[in-house]
């Protein structure tokens, strides 16, 4: 005979039904006026770094003490001497209760509820912590059949008579009720006790409510509300590529060889619509610097479209959010000079801003004729009108032209392909220097607005100049006064070892570009920064060209403005820089290794975790590799769990920089496999 099947779910309060105070930092720290990162205690996320969360664990002190603990420190944080926990959870999160239960709680609560299972919550401080009016103000709480609350029982977790109240307020044996907790000590209390237990992850919430109501013969369906059923994956195998275009591919190529369906995003790697899990070498696109698994922006931009989902940022509104990441990117910044931000919705937004801002500038200061725009060939700018124009790679121009006038182009600090044939780094650097000189002096100055450039060349190969090029060029457009526009919307934040790319050299630009790992991807947000030079002109303008007639529906949207402000805390609190920095010397290792091993590499190029292999038929001419050859390596490298990104004849490397060396060691062995297997083919 089968076992019958549990009739009760009983679930923990805090960590279970809310999100933790781990998870919601930045919640707090903005409702209580403190600076992102400033909380850094992070106990069951980062233990090592949590000695006062390891007592607990060791029983050295009770739950209670812990947050008693914490709350006279945050307290203090403020200038005030709290004691009570319901102080610091009504100051933290009170003002909305609803903000701070877990989505994954309410779903699988519901569909408890509607099939018929017992509700209750054994909570060792409910009340206490969160006040009595906290959860009159949640509707949830309304489907329990019973709330025992040690705050009044005055039995603790994980002694067994807490769990016997449970079983008598339900009127069940304790086996006929599931018990559910992230402490792992209450777990062990109610196995003791004879319920059935599932032990909760705050990791991964939705994995356990899953458990839970397995329990019962229940589903939750992980990652998507049940009101909205996802198509069978039948249905999206035959439409893939059918009733959408891709960007930057050929639609009758991706009709013929549809792409691979990307399903699920967890820590550094994605899985397909046929459940292969692979390490994600590409990073999304540059920007999923955090990786997939970054709870603290996904819980920031769940309370914010909660609070207010969107308002504009037109003359006349702005939002909290807004404000307060435009002033952090000043202060993340400001060894750039940046001292104003213009919200956008990604990269090319950010680089069509900035050139329009460069050219009003020029008619505040009454010298209207500059209109014109100077860039690096093979820099990649975006793909609107302007970033196009100003791009130097004709993939990206010749099926749009004519493109905007009054734009050109001077070569690359390329030591692999450049028209002086000159391989050593320092002397190219001069060289390209003196080819700017020239084009200045042949368009004359007094008619140029601005230059542009990446600090290193990221979608045009991975080109990384000599530490002397940007410096350079900076000194350049000082001397003939030219703003220098700073393209950072892949090197920002980290990805090439420093803050930004700029910062490698020490240069201030003019203007900056920024988007891609502002949120890590969890958001399209973008900026333009402006530098102190620009800000003082239009600020002191009285006349109407200093208005701004541009933006964007979305400039400074709510809820991309709240993921940036979570994802610049956990990039800060992570040091993200300094793993691009050392993760980014063993991938460079690696890739000379594989350079050595292979014909099939005719160059390897490297800067924090940006990185390219280019790949050749020929050494010697360095003819680039074809088609079918860069589709070899890209299907064999994702057949050993990798997945690549091919440009032209170049492999692009931008994994997010939370990897490991594992990762690294993983990254190189997928591209081994990939590499033989197209020299064998």
């Amino acid at each position: 005979m089968s076992e019958a099947k549990p009739k009760a779910l009983v679930l923990d309060f805090g960590g279970v039904v809310t999100r933790t105070l781990f998870e919601t930092h930045a919640l707090t720290e903005r409702a209580l006026g403190l600076k992102p990162g400033t909380l850094n205690w992070r106990g069951p996320f980062d233990p090592a770094s949590d000695a006062l969360w390891r007592s607990m664990q060791a029983d050295e002190i009770s739950e209670r003490d812990y947050w008693k603990t914490r709350t006279r420190e945050v307290g203090r944080l403020i200038g005030e001497d709290w004691q009570d926990m319901s102080t610091f959870v009504q100051r933290a999160r009170g003002a909305e209760p609803q903000a701070v239960i877990r989505p994954e709680a309410e779903r699988a609560i519901r569909i408890a509820h509607q099939a018929g299972v017992r509700l209750a919550i054994l909570s060792n401080e409910l009340d206490l912590f969160y006040g009595k009016s906290f959860r009159e103000r949640l509707p949830l709480l309304a489907l329990f059949d019973a709330i025992v609350d040690a705050t009044y029982t005055k039995v603790l977790k994980p002694d067994r008579h807490a769990y016997a109240i449970v079983g008598e307020a339900l009127e069940l044996p304790l086996a006929a009720c599931v018990f559910v907790d992230d402490q792992r000590r209450n777990v062990d209390g109610a196995i003791a006790a004879g319920m059935p237990t599932v032990h909760f992850d705050v990791a991964r919430p939705a994995q356990s409510y899953a458990e839970a109501l397995g329990h019962f013969g229940l589903t939750l369906l992980i990652g998507k509300p049940e009101s909205l059923p996802m198509r069978d994956i039948n249905f999206l195998t035959e439409n893939n590529a059918k009733p959408i275009w891709h960007p930057m591919a050929h639609p009758a190529e991706m009709r013929a060889t549809p792409p691979k369906i990307i399903m699920k995003g967890e820590g550094v790697s994605v899985t397909d619509a046929e459940g292969r899990t692979v390490l994600d070498a590409v990073g999304g696109l540059w920007n999923v610097n955090l990786g997939y698994s970054c709870d603290p922006i996904k819980q920031a931009m769940a309370a914010q479209l909660d609070a207010l989902p969107y308002y504009s940022g037109f003359r006349g509104t702005s939002t909290g959010p807004s404000i307060e990441l435009a002033y952090e990117l000043t202060e993340w910044f400001a060894p750039e000079g940046m001292v104003r931000a213009f919200f956008t919705s990604g990269g090319s937004d950010s680089v069509e801003t900035a050139l329009r801002l460069a050219r009003q500038y020029w008619k505040i200061r009454g010298q209207g004729d500059r209109t014109k725009f100077l860039a690096l060939k093979k820099g990649y700018h975006g793909t609107h009108f302007g970033g196009a124009s100003v791009n130097g790679n004709a993939n990206f121009r010749r099926n749009y032209e004519p493109l905007l006038p009054g734009v050109f182009h001077t070569p690359a600090p390329w030591t692999y392909r450049n028209p002086f044939d000159e391989t050593d780094p320092a002397k190219l650097a001069k060289l390209c220097a003196r080819a700017i000189e020239e084009e200045i002096a042949f368009q004359g100055a007094d008619t140029i607005a601005a230059f542009i450039m990446e600090p290193v060349l990221g979608a045009g190969g991975v080109i990384v100049p000599h530490e002397s090029f940007m410096p350079m060029v900076r000194a350049i457009c000082h001397r003939h006064d030219i703003l220098l526009i700073a393209d950072e919307v892949v090197t920002g934040f980290g990805r090439t070892g420093a803050w930004a790319g700029s910062r490698l050299s020490g240069v201030k630009p003019d203007f900056m570009t920024i988007a891609k790992a502002i949120t890590s991807g969890y958001f399209p947000l973008g900026a333009t920064l402006i530098g102190a030079k620009v800000a003082d002109v239009f600020e002191a303008d009285k006349t109407s060209f200093g208005a701004i007639g541009h933006g964007y529906t979305y400039s400074g949207h709510p809820v991309g403005c709240a993921a940036g402000l979570a994802a610049l805390a956990e990039t800060k609190r992570l040091a993200l820089n300094e793993n691009a920095a050392a993760r980014g010397v063993e991938l460079g290792k690696a890739l000379e290794a594989l350079k050595a091993k292979h014909q099939l590499v005719g160059d390897v190029r490297y800067q924090g975790l940006m990185a390219a292999l280019e790949l050749v038929s020929d050494r010697a001419a360095k003819k680039p590799a074809d088609k079918k050859t860069m589709a070899a390596v890209a299907d064999a490298a994702y057949g050993a769990g990798v997945m690549l990104r091919v440009s032209g004849n170049t492999v692009i490397l931008s994994p997010p920089l939370v990897i490991s060396a594992t990762d690294v060691a993983k990254i190189a062995e997928g591209l081994d496999v990939g590499l033989a297997a197209a020299a064998a083919a």
